[in-house]
């Protein structure tokens, strides 16, 4: 009977309200008719014009469907929760610890149900939990999701972020967990958020240098910590290290990358550019002979795109071309920020 009331979108008077709330008081839910009287209560309530604590009461309901043992009841209340997420936040919020447990689910419908929930949760002041949140599902995902959800958490992060620092810090460690997997777009925005502020040039850059030197295998990290090195290489900043000793340990990282199994062209492409680059930005004379070396390095490769950048920009750090190659050396404009 209780399916009835949602055919008629009209007020309920509050006698009708005191039988819902009876009948969610009253109802066992450790069995499946218990179940079952309980979720067409909550459908009934969502459907219907009801006072916001009948609402509260219904959410409440679907909290505890989130702590059942039935994998079919958790989901449909994960479900629910996403239909009424905008207009009763606070009432979900309340259930936040709840859904996140979720994520570590041994079904991967439940994980991914719960994660689309909490990219609706997030807001200014829960973004750096939720985050994280995100950030360690990412370590446990499959690989043919993890493009997306690095687009759909990379998104809520630009939309909310509270600093520049925690910013760019959340980017640096997603291409950390999934440069290899991460899209294109993932790499473009880490640059353009370094980029955009003079301030946090030399940090994003440092942060990068310091990821990359710990780990080779992510794709995604090395090229946005080449091209920012390429750029504002001489920014880095360690303590414990000098000026020199910096810049003779980035044109060592330069040469081991070039020699990775699964460097690419578009890899080896980025160091010769960012080399290239390096010449007009180091002070090291041992620096900048390595950085020469890496430049004229595919002069004769059989690879013509590596071959011609090697030729031209060799030609670029011959002393007539020193008018030239001042202004070609610039620091390039910062890729354009597009919001996924």
């Amino acid at each position: 009977l209780l399916s009835h009331f949602a055919l008629y979108v009209v007020p309920i008077t509050s006698y009708e309200e005191g039988i819902f709330s009876q009948v969610a008081t009253n109802t066992e839910s450790n069995k499946n008719a218990g179940n079952a009287i309980l979720y067409e209560c909550v459908n009934t309530i969502m459907e219907i014009e009801s006072e916001s604590g009948l609402k509260v009461l219904a959410i409440n309901i679907l909290g505890r469907f989130l702590l059942h043992r039935d994998n079919n009841t958790r989901y449909i209340a994960l479900t629910m929760l996403a239909r009424v997420v905008k207009s009763d936040m606070d009432a979900v919020q309340r259930h936040r610890a709840t859904i996140v447990d979720c994520l570590k689910d041994p079904d991967v419908s439940i994980r991914r149900r719960a994660l689309e929930l909490l990219y609706a949760l997030v807001n200014s002041k829960n973004v750096k939990a939720l985050a994280r949140e995100m950030l360690n599902y990412l370590v446990v995902a499959d690989d043919d999701v993890k493009s997306k959800l690095c687009k759909r958490t990379a998104a809520v992060v630009n939309e909310f972020s509270p600093d520049r620092t925690w910013h760019i810090d959340t980017m640096i460690s997603m291409l950390q967990l999934a440069g290899n997997t991460c899209g294109d777009d993932i790499v473009s925005q880490t640059i353009s958020l370094i980029g955009q502020d003079d301030e946090f040039k030399g940090y994003g850059c440092t942060k990068l240098y310091a990821a990359v030197r710990e780990d080779q295998t992510q794709m995604g990290l090395n090229h946005a910590a080449i091209w920012c090195l390429g750029e504002y290489g001489d920014k880095v900043e360690l303590d414990g290290k000098s000026k020199y000793e910096i810049e003779d340990d980035i044109v060592k990282m330069f040469n081991k990358l070039l020699r990775l199994h699964n460097s690419t062209l578009l890899t080896k492409s980025y160091i010769l550019s960012a080399s290239l680059k390096l010449t007009a930005r180091f002070e090291s004379d041992g620096a900048i002979q390595g950085l020469k070396s890496i430049v004229g390095m595919y002069s004769t490769s059989m690879n013509t795109e590596l071959q011609a950048r090697s030729c031209e920009y060799s030609n670029l750090l011959k002393p007539e071309f020193a008018s030239v190659s001042s202004v070609t050396l610039k620091a390039m404009p910062v890729p354009d920020q597009t919001k996924q």
